[in-house]
């Protein structure tokens, strides 16, 4: 079975999208990305739902750009792979931000608190140092064909048939996320990032030493936040906020 992931995460694909598909699935599953990012918080809720699935393996085929939230979604796969002419990107959460200093402070704090989280997954599946990492994120850096596989974001590539020009893809995927960032800063709240702040701290929490998966991602973490009483009064809020967007 194929699960495509398309568009503006949250919007164009939804979690409650993914978890309908994931319901009717049975045994191993593809998932195809074409995402330039979107919504950090329906991006975990995809990411959890995904490393749930326990009919099969999940794979992960990013097919153009797998960028922001859709970067970290891509690591619940089982295997990751990669067209030879696709994009993957990753940087800091990002928000745009108004108000007093005090608002202003608080909500730095969360996205940097956000960033720190997300970069944890990212060092767990490269094996690289924080510090470079960090680097990369600060950067807002595009990988482009093998240089998905030499960072060490993906485990293969597919190689296709289409012309390969690094630079105007990079260019392309980088209009798209700034688009996208637009759009998502649009349409949801600061709640909805101070969720998505909150979902990540419960998943991360005491895991100084965890016992990882073969992607990196703690599993009994993972069944800490689905069983909590705050997980459970974000999901209400998500599946309202999915059935007022239509």
């Amino acid at each position: 079975m194929i699960i495509k992931i398309n568009g503006e995460i949250g919007w164009e694909t939804t979690a409650r999208d993914v978890k309908w598909e994931l319901s009717r699935a049975d045994g191993d599953i593809t998932v195809e990305i074409s995402s330039p990012g979107g919504s950090v918080f329906e991006g975990i809720e995809i990411f959890n739902a995904l490393k749930k699935y326990d009919k099969g393996s999940v794979n992960v085929v990013i097919t153009s750009l797998a960028a922001s939230i859709a970067s970290y979604i891509a690591l619940a796969g089982d295997s990751i792979k990669a067209h030879d002419n696709a994009v993957y990107m990753i940087h800091n959460a990002s928000v745009f931000a108004w108000g007093d200093h005090n608002e202003l402070r608080k909500k730095a704090d969360i996205v940097a608190g956000l960033s720190r989280i997300i970069a944890k997954k990212y060092i767990a599946v490269t094996g690289k140092d924080e510090s470079e990492i960090n680097k990369m994120m600060d950067d807002e850096t595009f990988f482009y064909g093998d240089e998905m596989v030499d960072a060490g974001f993906v485990g293969s590539i597919v190689e296709t048939e289409e012309e390969k020009d690094a630079e105007s893809a990079k260019a392309l995927a980088s209009e798209a996320f700034t688009s996208c960032f637009k759009e998502t800063n649009n349409r949801y709240t600061d709640e909805d990032f101070q969720d998505a702040a909150a979902l990540l701290e419960d998943e991360t929490k005491e895991t100084e030493d965890p016992t990882p998966s073969k992607e990196g991602v703690n599993i009994e973490d993972e069944e800490k936040v689905k069983n909590s009483s705050k997980v459970n009064a974000i999901n209400a809020r998500l599946n309202l906020k999915e059935r007022t967007n239509g």
